[in-house]
């Protein structure tokens, strides 16, 4: 589980230095920008519920007694 966050989160950041690149939308055409917000609202979901599916996993770990 951690390892796809950090996937997610590696092409997150992916996306958003390529929307920082001076000219990008000036240049990228309209249907490219599209698909990148899309996949940027699709990877932004998939982390908020890998992220609390994470922290329900240490909540229950630490309720057990192994959190330490």
């Amino acid at each position: 589980m951690l390892d796809r966050i950090a996937v997610v989160e590696a092409r997150l950041a992916e996306i958003h230095t390529r929307y920082c690149t001076p000219g990008f939308f000036e240049r990228t055409p309209p249907a490219e920008v599209d698909a990148l917000r899309q996949e940027q609202a699709t990877l932004e979901a998939e982390q908020h519920a890998l992220t609390a599916e994470w922290e329900s996993l240490e909540t229950e770990l630490a309720a057990l007694g192994g959190g330490d």
